[in-house]
């Protein structure tokens, strides 16, 4: 799961925000879940809701909070790390189009949960071919460290590094593998 909400909402919590949303022409967005073949956009109560059956919903708040929800992405007992990563950025960063071309302006936070995923363990490219396994991850949840983007302009592969980087660190790697030298590097 993740939350992206524009820290203004925190900082001026009497005011009534609204981005601009236009729910009645939704095509123009590239708000899409993250993995899943298909998905139907349409409106409600809350803003833009984009939802792909069995896999997860992305909802933008005519506030600007935004709620993704994939549980496609964590379906099996291994997470694919690099395309996992991928998947994230890609998403985040159609997001990250759509914010900018609304009236978002400010920090924003994002926060990622792997939720219910006990039992789970890392699948990365081994250094001799294959794939490697880490060890299998004892806790319930996942919470990774807040993101804090300064503007909706900055760069989400390096900003989510340190994020990447907990989640290796929770199976049992240093850092995240897939970035070299800083840039996010897994095809």
């Amino acid at each position: 799961m993740i939350h992206i909400a524009p820290m203004d909402i925190f900082k001026y919590p009497n005011l009534n925000f609204d981005i601009g949303l236009d729910l009645t022409n939704t095509n123009k967005y590239h708000v899409r879940p993250f993995y899943g073949q298909g998905w139907n956009m349409s409106s409600n109560e809350k803003g833009l809701f984009c939802f792909s059956s069995g896999c997860g919903y992305v909802e933008i708040a005519t506030d600007g909070i935004v709620e993704i929800l994939d549980q496609c992405l964590l379906s099996s007992d291994a997470l694919p790390m690099g395309i996992f990563e991928k998947l994230i950025i890609e998403g985040l960063t159609n997001i990250q189009r759509d914010l900018k071309n609304l009236d978002v302006n400010g920090e924003l936070l994002i926060s990622v949960s792997l939720i219910n995923i006990k039992g789970m363990r890392m699948a990365t490219e081994s250094y001799f071919g294959g794939t490697a396994f880490s060890d299998v991850y004892s806790s319930e949840d996942l919470h990774l460290p807040y993101v804090e983007l300064q503007t909706v302009e900055e760069n989400l592969e390096k900003a989510l590094k340190p994020a990447f980087d907990y989640m290796w660190r929770a199976f049992g790697y240093k850092y995240s593998h897939s970035y070299t030298n800083g840039t996010f590097s897994k095809v």
